[in-house]
């Protein structure tokens, strides 16, 4: 987000896993956007409001050459170059503090150098540095950032009333900073459905789950990963109140925007022809069920090894649609 980057492996769904959420990253609206294999364009249309926030608020201080530090370690964050990130925001850290007292570009860049860490495992450090910026900062906007990935953090650590407290903050904050058709807002609201399906409070998390999509859909359109991601979030969500048809429809809708932005052949398409057939075998269908699986393996087998784990999965669930068509055929 602007004030964050975005995870390549956490932003791809599970393949063929009715019950599991996405749990993305990032602060501005880019879930899926790395999924897309680096895309600096989605990078651009989904961070575009935040990137032009930082730059105003850098040039505003006359900061240019730790400010340029900064944009460039987000766009190598956002095209995976992780290493020569963290070196651009901790050069442009140690420039923005030479000789004077912190300004806000040092809160981005420990806000992005937060997400890294967090991408890569990392949540002691991850910590520090968002604690850094909700101790020095008084921005809404950026403490908002700060809030939103510090709960993305507890979330990875299974912390999940410290992630919904920090979510909860974090989304005030922005919705306040920003209005509430940003992206950045429509990514707080996919966090706290996450946060909420993820304790098991089921209704709380589809109100979030659909404003994140009514959200995302306004700031970026329908045809965006993020817009698919919450609505795939919403699908698993419904699956687990066990309203199949209703999950089947917001999987079928995720489909068909990762087919038209991402390709038919990529790996989170391959995931929505899994969590279609998921629902459709919970709906007593195996043969369309079958049909959807075969699709998945079609795009991941050529890429994967037998013992992969999403390759097993599905491999797993043709074998549920055999037992199923011969329990029909028994009969």
């Amino acid at each position: 987000m602007s004030a964050s980057g975005e995870a390549v492996e956490l932003s791809i769904k599970p393949v063929a896993d009715s019950g599991a959420l996405a749990r993305q990253t990032g602060h501005c609206d880019i879930d899926g956007v790395l999924a897309a294999r680096g895309s600096r364009t989605l990078a651009h249309r989904a961070c575009e409001r935040d990137i032009e926030v930082e730059h105003d608020l850098a040039q505003g201080l006359m900061l240019s050459t730790a400010a340029h530090l900064q944009n460039d370690g987000r766009e190598r964050h956002m095209a995976g170059d992780m290493e020569q990130a963290r070196h651009d925001y901790q050069e442009a850290i140690r420039r923005d503090t030479d000789g004077r007292d912190p300004s806000a570009v040092t809160a981005f860049a420990r806000i992005n150098l937060g997400l890294l860490h967090h991408e890569q495992g990392d949540q002691a450090t991850a910590q520090q540095h968002l604690h850094w910026v909700l101790d020095h900062s008084s921005d809404d906007a950026v403490r908002g950032a700060a809030y939103h990935n510090l709960a993305l953090v507890l979330l990875a650590q299974d912390d999940l009333d410290g992630a919904l407290d920090a979510a909860s903050k974090g989304h005030d904050l922005l919705r306040q900073a920003l209005g509430a058709s940003h992206g950045s807002v429509g990514a707080s609201l996919n966090a706290l459905g996450v946060i909420h399906a993820e304790r098991d409070e089921l209704p709380e998390a589809v109100d979030m789950l659909e404003a994140a999509v009514d959200t995302r859909t306004t700031a970026l359109g329908r045809l965006h990963p993020a817009t698919a991601a919450s609505y795939t979030n919403l699908g698993v969500t419904l699956g687990r109140q066990g309203r199949w048809d209703d999950a089947l429809l917001a999987h079928r809708e995720a489909l068909s925007i990762d087919q038209e932005v991402l390709g038919p052949e990529h790996a989170t398409t391959a995931a929505d022809h899994g969590h279609i057939g998921a629902a459709l075998m919970e709906l007593g269908r195996p043969s369309p069920a079958r049909t959807r699986f075969e699709a998945a393996l079609a795009i991941l087998e050529p890429e994967r090894p037998l013992d992969d784990p999403e390759v097993e999965r599905l491999h797993a669930w043709l074998k549920d649609c055999d037992e199923a068509d011969a329990v029909v055929a028994s009969k």
